[in-house]
């Protein structure tokens, strides 16, 4: 796949933000609508909409461990292919902000671990 970036603005605050050809091809896969919204807007929407349904603490344990699955899932899925493009000595198809993206995209922060899994008394 090719680097190749599309600029678009954010219908919500109004800052450019880019998607790539490997996340276009992602959304376009599971038959999901492009982003029109920045990445930093996509979770506060996603958070506004996970606070309008209250979750108790079992529901929201367990939506915290799926999204770490999906993000874990993907990663394995971008390890793999990194190593296949290695073998061949190609260059690596993603690095390390590649990586870190991911805990963006599921709105997987180092707070939400700590509640969840370490509660306050």
């Amino acid at each position: 796949m090719s680097d190749v970036k599309i600029t678009s603005t954010c219908k919500e605050c109004g800052v450019k933000f880019e998607l790539s050809a490997k996340e276009m091809e992602w959304y376009r896969s599971r038959e999901f609508e492009i982003p029109r919204r920045c990445l930093e807007c996509r979770n506060k929407r996603k958070l506004k909409a996970r606070e309008r349904v209250p979750m108790n603490e079992d529901q929201k344990l367990i939506y915290l461990r799926g999204q770490i699955l999906c993000a874990e899932i993907e990663m394995q899925g971008m390890l793999a292919e990194n190593k296949q493009r290695e073998a061949v000595g190609a260059s690596m198809a993603y690095v390390e902000s590649d990586f870190q993206m991911l805990f963006s995209k599921y709105a997987i922060t180092h707070n939400a671990i700590l509640h969840e899994f370490f509660p306050s008394s």
